[in-house]
């Protein structure tokens, strides 16, 4: 088995090979780190810097950092050791580079069984290999059973066979209200895939694939997505060159996160078309939540161009500007 070290934490095997034994202990690819300052300008309390060794001569707090960050490293990695170490049963072979000069200060894994041999009194300098222990190999008993497998058999159907349909989403639909909520699901489910018109094909091969779906609403949920894609005021809204975010969220600045605008259009010459599907009968609510999103984009300097109400339940499908 090869793995990492992190992969064999809580893992044991008879014997562990640890090879490449040479790792920095405080070694990081591109680092960086906040350090703080008193910008009056724009009131920010820190800054992200790249972290090195200079950082500990930028003054008192510049050495604070430096020495936090370098003892972190050097626990996480001496953890690491620790778990390598202690995954083998029986036996433990570990391969690593004599390392290139003495310090007291061991900044590699090498440097550390270097100074743990001087430590111990048994380094040498012209050694290169070190045994603990008992050498003879501990082999254990292997039982030999005869095994049958057992293959069980599953009999499969469709839920159609049985004239059954399981609706999606666990919304039950006994009352029109509930069918209501269930097809909107639905729709918005289809929908979120199709961003061009490209993407029709895919949303249709869900709405048939799916055989929770009855054949009523897959024919609703059909007739939909054909009446909207083909609309004549909205067909340019799929064209390909079009940059469009599906079903995403709008955080605004007071921290108000459950916005989430059905279909955005992000347009090249700077402007938003802001898009929400309705699949019941018309409310002023609808205008409402559309106007808060709306209000929110702006807030973060986009300009609105068009908001538009799709109502689904008419064929073809009616459109409210707001």
């Amino acid at each position: 088995k090869l793995m990492t070290i992190h992969k064999a934490k809580g893992l044991e095997f008879p014997i562990v090979i640890f090879p490449y034994a040479d790792i920095n202990l405080y070694k990081e690819i591109e680092p960086k780190a906040w350090f703080p300052i008193d910008d009056q300008e724009f009131n920010f309390d820190e800054t992200l810097i790249n972290f090195n060794k200079t950082v500990e001569t930028f003054g008192k707090a510049g050495k604070a950092i430096y020495e936090a960050r370098r003892n972190t490293l050097e626990l996480d990695n001496i953890n690491l050791l620790y778990v390598t170490l202690t995954r083998p049963e029986t036996q433990l072979y570990v391969f690593s580079k004599k390392p290139s000069k003495i310090t007291d200060q061991p900044t590699t894994i090498n440097q550390l069984f270097d100074a743990f041999l001087k430590d111990i009194g048994h380094w040498e300098e012209n050694k290169y290999i070190y045994e603990f222990g008992a050498t003879q190999k501990i082999a254990s008993e292997k039982i030999v059973g005869e095994f049958i497998p057992i293959a069980p058999t599953f009999n499969t159907s469709s839920l159609r066979e049985y004239g059954l349909n399981s609706r999606a989403n666990e919304v039950p639909m006994w009352e029109s209200e509930n069918e209501e909520k269930s097809y909107g699901l639905l729709f918005h489910e289809v929908m979120e895939h199709v961003k061009h018109l490209e993407d029709i094909s895919n949303g249709l091969k869900k709405i048939e694939d799916d055989e929770t779906i009855s054949d009523e609403v897959k024919l609703l949920l059909k007739k939909g997505l054909h009446s909207i894609t083909s609309h004549p005021k909205l067909i340019h809204l799929f064209d390909p060159s079009e940059n469009v975010k599906n079903e995403k969220k709008i955080i605004t600045k007071t921290g108000m996160d459950n916005l989430i605008a059905d279909r955005i259009n992000f347009h090249k010459n700077g402007m938003i078309t802001l898009v929400d599907y309705k699949t019941g009968q018309q409310k002023e609510a609808h205008k409402e939540k559309i106007n808060l999103y709306a209000l929110a984009l702006k807030e973060m300097g986009y300009d609105i161009s068009e908001k538009i109400l799709i109502y689904t339940k008419f064929d073809p499908v009616e459109l409210i500007y707001v």
